[in-house]
């Protein structure tokens, strides 16, 4: 019997360590290059990876990412690591972690856990846990990345479209989110929201924009998610020198969280001066005379999408 499990123990350890060698030899040059052909291909993006690498215990390492667009702004980032946790697999449970990190060594990390056996059935699913922390990490590129793809919309407005192209933004995030998602039982989902700027300011791109630069004293969003129902806190809002923007209400689970249920309100004050410069712009998208001070009211399912009525 000893010596079965004597060999039964040397047949295992030569097969670790022939996958452990492989994992390591693995031609990941190869890989790069196939990634980096296959998504510019799907995306019309233009994607480079300086170098990737294997990353213990299973994940790849990739160092100097860039993304670029025709005519849109490009993001860099320092490196990104990708990996999966062997140890929840046994639990029929895919957990898979990212760490990002920014030119300036800001970083961000997060995680998100997804049932096995919905994703091999191919079966919309929905993470069971989402956690999330960044610590100053810088949103330029990001942000005006998104930015841009967002004004290509065919939804968006024409008037609003060059201004989000024509918009300058910095700052860095600090982020807080844990969230533990229940979709049979929405009693059960809970978590709590915490995403701060710093020296966070929205501005102009040489000049496109007829806008003074705002800087932010206060950029936060911040809430509690209790018996599925996450209720924005009383700090939440910003603050700049020309622009108050205060954030209240809910969002209500549902067992479909496309029909989650949405009531918050936006109470916005604007300076004489950022009034005068974007009134009629605001009165042209919700046909209503635009006074300093103004209420966005966004109620109902997220799908199709809620109302928002501006009083």
């Amino acid at each position: 019997m000893k010596r079965f499990s004597s060999i039964g123990m040397l047949i295992l350890v030569g097969l670790v360590s022939f996958l452990f060698f492989f994992y390591l030899m693995f031609p990941y040059t190869v890989l790069r290059e196939a990634v980096v052909t296959k998504l510019s291909a799907a995306t019309g993006m233009s994607l480079r990876l300086d170098k990737l690498t294997p990353h213990f215990p299973l994940g790849v390492r990739i160092d100097g990412v860039a993304v670029d667009q025709p005519g849109r702004k490009g993001i860099k980032l320092r490196r990104v690591d990708v990996s999966i946790s062997p140890l929840n697999l046994l639990f029929a449970s895919l957990r898979a972690k990212l760490y990002v990190e920014d030119e300036h060594k800001g970083q961000l990390t997060g995680s998100v856990s997804l049932p096995l056996f919905g994703l091999l059935q191919q079966k919309g699913v929905i993470p069971s846990s989402v956690d999330v922390t960044s610590r100053d990490f810088a949103i330029k590129d990001l942000a005006e990345y998104f930015l841009a793809e967002y004004s290509h919309s065919e939804d968006i407005n024409m008037l609003v479209a060059p201004l989000l192209t024509g918009l300058q933004v910095g700052g860095t995030l600090n982020a807080d989110v844990a969230l533990e998602i229940n979709t049979n039982d929405a009693a059960k989902t809970s978590g709590n929201l915490s995403l701060s700027l710093f020296n966070f300011t929205l501005g102009s791109r040489a000049g496109e924009l007829p806008i003074d630069n705002q800087e932010f004293n206060k950029a936060i969003i911040s809430a509690e998610i209790s018996k599925g129902t996450l209720t924005f806190a009383k700090e939440s809002g910003f603050v700049s020198n020309d622009l108050l923007v205060e954030i209240t209400g809910n969002i209500t689970q549902k067992p479909e969280l496309s029909e989650s249920h949405i009531e918050a309100e936006l109470g916005i004050e604007l300076s004489k001066n950022l009034k005068e410069q974007f009134g009629f712009i605001i009165s042209a998208i919700t046909n209503t005379d635009v006074q300093q001070k103004l209420t966005v009211k966004i109620s109902g399912p997220f799908s199709p999408q809620p109302s928002v009525v501006v009083l």
